[in-house]
């Protein structure tokens, strides 16, 4: 080495990282053509789905009012200290595979957030008009993709 250059040693040490999980469900509802008239007023709930999933719980929920106010929300629930951002797309999937009812957006889960319920309005009577396009076998299909960003500490 030469008298006047000096050598720069530079440590990083890696505290935590980015982590992102891909979440894909498809929740079968069965018969509900066939008991259309006594689907009026149902609630109808996917499995809860918690921790082991990622830093919070969600759940898929149809509710059958009347013509105009059905509805079908994602419920997510933070269970744990981690603050995720959550990318979420979900809907109801047509004979294609394409979803017709569709709901997307992104949420992040801070100290003070509220619990979320993105939801889809839509008319039950629509949806029955259009049941040649949306029912397989007698089957409505929902599905449901929930992208997570979340900090994971590294261990030494």
């Amino acid at each position: 080495m030469s008298k006047g250059s000096h050598r720069v040693e530079e440590r990083i040490r890696l505290v935590s990282r980015l982590v992102e999980n891909v979440l894909k469900v498809e929740w079968i509802l069965e018969n509900l053509e066939r008991y259309e008239s006594r689907v009026a007023g149902l609630t109808f709930e996917s499995p809860v789905f918690g921790p082991t999933q990622g830093a919070f719980k969600w759940q898929l929920v149809m509710s059958v009012r009347d013509a105009c106010s059905s509805s079908l929300a994602l419920q997510l629930h933070p269970s744990s200290l981690k603050r995720p951002r959550i990318e979420y797309r979900y809907g109801i999937a047509n004979t294609n595979g394409d979803l017709e009812f569709e709901n997307h957006g992104q949420m992040n889960f801070g100290l003070d957030a509220p619990q979320q319920h993105p939801s889809i309005l839509f008319s039950w009577a629509r949806l029955m008009e259009m049941k040649q396009n949306l029912f397989v076998k007698d089957q409505l299909r929902i599905e449901c993709q929930i992208t997570m960003l979340d900090c994971e500490n590294v261990v030494d």
